[in-house]
């Protein structure tokens, strides 16, 4: 096939080592909803990025209990709330309550989502301390979410519930009305097979956030991306280290900034292979920057 280049903007090429990682989280997939299952092999759970509707802790108890999740033809019905450990030695503040350790405060690591919120994600505590959501869609909320864990033995009509936004950890009384429910399970799932292609989207409504969202081809992705912002802000396309199912003529003709990386593994997490089109670019507006080298066309 004859390759067709019209260069009426820059074309950058950068050859530089880039890597797009979070540690030991994996995404799975999407389920009969739509929505995402993602694992983390440090606890050995698996997410469901969906958050139910606010509300009192029994009652976000009573929607996990009763949670069926249709994943790759299979369903899932042994989900729960996060676990929260008390005492927990890695967070900010310890004190005795009732003869009872009471862990809570900031860098709670020893719990699921404090663990997920820091180490996973790599966030720091703090107001708006949550800048990047990895895979995870439904993370932002500036809201308290549920944890399975009463605030101690025996129970004082309070449980744990853990702030995204800005890392805290604490306690509530149950009847609260205004806390999501976000649902875990114990092991993995099938890898169900997933797009070639994501926008690691950095900049939303003002905010800063690491949002990913995934495509079939080259061209969605391009389609989709932001045209106000730059390479630098956001419009990050991966591309996994496969032959693109694009169409023979790729067309990036809206003044926007694109950059382009190639060569990813099935999980995004290195990208030393070789991202293959077969077909050809054409490039009549904004700029396009392909890094690492790793995007062949024939």
């Amino acid at each position: 096939m004859i390759k067709i280049f019209i260069l009426t903007v820059m074309l950058v090429v950068v050859l530089v080592f880039s890597m797009q990682a979070y540690a030991e989280l994996y995404y799975r997939g999407t389920d009969s909803n739509g929505n995402r299952l993602i694992y983390n092999s440090d606890f050995n759970i698996t997410w469901y990025d969906f958050a139910s509707a606010r509300d009192t802790w029994q009652n976000q108890m009573d929607w996990v209990a009763n949670l069926n999740v249709n994943f790759a033809s299979t369903d899932y019905n042994d989900w729960r709330l996060p676990h929260t450990p008390q005492p927990d030695p890695s967070c900010s503040h310890q004190y005795m309550s009732g003869g009872y350790l009471v862990s809570y405060g900031t860098n709670c690591t020893g719990s699921e989502m404090g663990h997920l919120h820091t180490i996973e994600l790599g966030n720091t505590a703090g107001s708006a301390g949550f800048t990047n959501s990895g895979d995870f869609k439904e993370l932002f909320q500036s809201h308290y979410h549920w944890s399975v864990t009463d605030y101690k033995n025996p129970d004082t009509g309070k449980a744990w519930a853990f702030w995204f936004d800005n890392g805290i950890q604490t306690s509530w009384g149950k009847d609260n009305l205004d806390f999501y429910g976000i649902a875990v399970r114990d092991g993995d799932v099938p890898q169900q097979t997933i797009e070639p292609v994501k926008i690691r989207r950095e900049t939303i409504d003002g905010n800063t956030y690491y949002l990913n969202f995934y495509y079939e081809t080259l061209q969605e992705a391009y389609d989709d991306a932001d045209d106000e912002v730059n390479p630098i802000d956001g419009n990050i396309i991966q591309c996994r280290a496969v032959l693109l199912p694009d169409d023979p003529i790729i067309n990036f003709d809206i003044n926007k900034s694109v950059s382009i990386k190639g060569g990813y593994n099935d999980d995004f997490t290195a990208n030393d292979g070789i991202t293959s089109i077969n077909g050809s670019i054409i490039i009549s507006d904004g700029t396009i920057t392909i890094e690492n080298g790793v995007v062949e066309i024939f």
